[in-house]
């Protein structure tokens, strides 16, 4: 992934970013996800 888009898709998400900061986030995590290591470890990088 280029810079370019790193700071494109930044820019479209700042707005709910800001929206919300400081507010807690609920993930459900299960089915299909529970059986991939890649998600199982970006999962627990949120955590």
């Amino acid at each position: 992934m280029s810079a370019q888009n790193r700071v494109d898709i930044l820019w479209e998400a700042l707005p709910y970013i800001q929206k919300f900061h400081g507010k807690t986030i609920v993930v459900k995590y299960g089915g299909a996800a529970m059986t991939s290591e890649a998600l199982y470890i970006y999962i627990y990088i949120l955590a």
